[in-house]
């Protein structure tokens, strides 16, 4: 199978580029039009969404699997079933979502802890209107991960692009009128699913013999249990890591904490965007491999792919730790506890930097690997340690830092414990390798900018505007890292690789 890797990559980072503007722009025109509490609701909202992410029991990741291996090939017929079984699974799990969304509305007070006073049935309706819709949505969601399994993550791109594009121009109109947080709810319910039609259309057109059966078959769905089960406990642990610190403030602090501390995490948010396109091509690429046998092939793409991830996170990490006020400032129009979403955001970048140099790229080649319960394991110690040291100390100390604190601990117990000790048995690779080209090589290339920059801020924050500052550190700190990681980061056989660039560099610097 000829895999575009070079079409996907590139499509990712056209979708992050838009999505990211997209985020930006929605985000300052909802603080602004919204206000504080109703943004914190409306991040909530999606908040509860996430947990309905729970019941895909990790079918959707299954199917990715059965794609990305050629199943559909080789028998078309089992194919049909495997992605059949899981359709129709998720089809009675809407049922589920529709229960709880039902159930949990009559406890709204509490759920956001809401002052006295407060227009109880206004904010059940929001979260009646979003769990429903989102519950007809939900089958749906097998057909991107199909397209991703196909290696056609191009498709679901180019779909997802024109959707964001539309959103920005939806929600534009809908506050020009004035238009509350119910119509905005219902909007982006209805674009997503005609988003998910589209990637349904998509991923049946690629793929010839593809049907749905409206038919349970009981033995394949234990086949795929017997390999989502397991996966299932690590996207409990991702959903946990990255939804309950919500739920936890919003609980033991109130709507407007969650608002400060989303606005601190928006930084973070968007630089696991930026990494995110590069490390989409590992998961069907490490199947493929896996099921060949080519294990010293991919432990040199595991590797090299580690370094780049590194690459990138370290250059936004350091950017972000020096001008996290500026850029909260500038990008979303935010002052009010600008000191607070300040503290938030470096704290949680550098827990980031950590998931994406050491977690990120091992997680998809392990899950691939079949080393599914190794995953299940390190979950499962992320999520008792997280939720329980997280609630034990909010119950005494409420504050928002509580949850980040708390998180990084667990994260740095499983990471260390399960994950880099799994990579390091399944791949042969050994730790000093890897520490040498994901930590030193990108840490010493970012040295000059880190001095640079830091140079810049203290001498210019208050003298120049937000935007000018922002534009003279790209304009100089950016160039400067790209320099110094073209001799640290890349190997000779990767500059060899843009030889344009190679043949200005040896001019400058033979």
């Amino acid at each position: 199978m000829k895999i575009p890797l070079l079409k996907n990559t590139l499509t990712n980072y056209l979708s992050m580029g838009v999505r990211l503007i997209q985020g930006v722009l929605i985000t300052r025109w909802m603080i602004a039009e919204l206000g504080e509490a109703n943004y914190g609701l409306w991040m909530m909202l999606w908040s509860f969404f996430c947990y309905s992410l729970l019941l895909d029991f990790g079918l959707g990741v299954a199917a990715q699997k059965a794609t990305a291996t050629e199943l559909w090939k080789r028998d078309i017929q089992k194919y049909n079933i495997t992605i059949s079984t899981v359709f129709l699974f998720h089809f009675a799990m809407s049922f589920v979502i529709i229960a709880g969304t039902l159930i949990a509305s009559c406890f709204i007070r509490e759920l956001l802890n809401l002052p006295p006073g407060a227009d109880t049935g206004y904010y059940r309706l929001c979260f009646l209107l979003f769990g429903i819709g989102s519950a007809v949505i939900f089958p749906f969601g097998v057909f991107p991960e199909m397209l991703v399994g196909l290696q056609k993550i191009y498709l679901r791109n180019n779909i997802t692009v024109l959707a964001k594009i539309l959103e920005l121009a939806g929600v534009g109109i809908l506050f020009l009128f004035n238009q509350g947080l119910t119509a905005l709810i219902i909007f982006t319910l209805a674009l997503t699913a005609l988003t998910q039609s589209f990637m349904m259309i998509a991923a049946w057109r690629s793929i010839p013999g593809f049907r749905i059966l409206f038919r349970w078959n009981g033995k394949i769905f234990r086949e795929i249990c017997s390999f989502s089960g397991t996966v299932y406990l690590s996207s409990i642990a991702r959903i946990v890591w990255e939804r309950c610190s919500v739920l936890f403030i919003s609980i033991f602090c109130g709507l407007v904490p969650v608002s400060i501390y989303l606005i601190g995490v928006r930084l973070t948010v968007l630089m696991t965007q930026f990494t995110g396109p590069y490390q989409e091509n590992i998961s069907p690429l490490s199947a493929l491999l896996h099921s060949r046998g080519k294990r010293d092939h991919l432990g040199k793409i595991l590797v090299n792919s580690m370094r780049w991830n590194s690459f990138l996170a370290t250059g936004m990490t350091i950017g972000i730790l020096i001008y996290s006020p500026v850029l909260i400032r500038f990008l979303f129009h935010y002052t009010e506890n600008l000191d607070q979403a300040t503290l938030i955001c470096r704290i949680t970048v550098i827990s980031v930097w950590f998931w994406l140099v050491f977690r990120a790229i091992p997680e998809k080649y392990l899950l691939m690997a079949e080393r599914h319960k190794l995953l299940a394991a390190a979950a499962l110690t992320e999520c008792v340690l997280f939720a329980g040291s997280s609630v034990l100390i909010l119950w005494f100390h409420p504050s928002e830092l509580v949850v980040m604190w708390t998180s990084i601990g667990a994260r740095l117990v499983s990471t260390c414990g399960f994950i880099l000790p799994g990579l390091l048995r399944s791949t042969g690779l050994r730790l000093t390798p890897i520490l040498v080209q994901a930590v030193r090589r990108p840490l010493l290339a970012a040295l000059p900018m880190t001095v640079l920059g830091t140079a810049e801020y203290v001498l210019l924050k208050n003298r120049i505007g937000d935007f000018p500052l922002l534009l003279l550190a790209g304009f100089s700190c950016g160039p400067l890292y790209l320099v110094f990681s073209w001799f640290l980061a890349l190997d000779p056989h990767e500059r060899r690789k843009i030889p344009y660039l190679s043949a200005i560099i040896r001019k400058v610097h033979p």
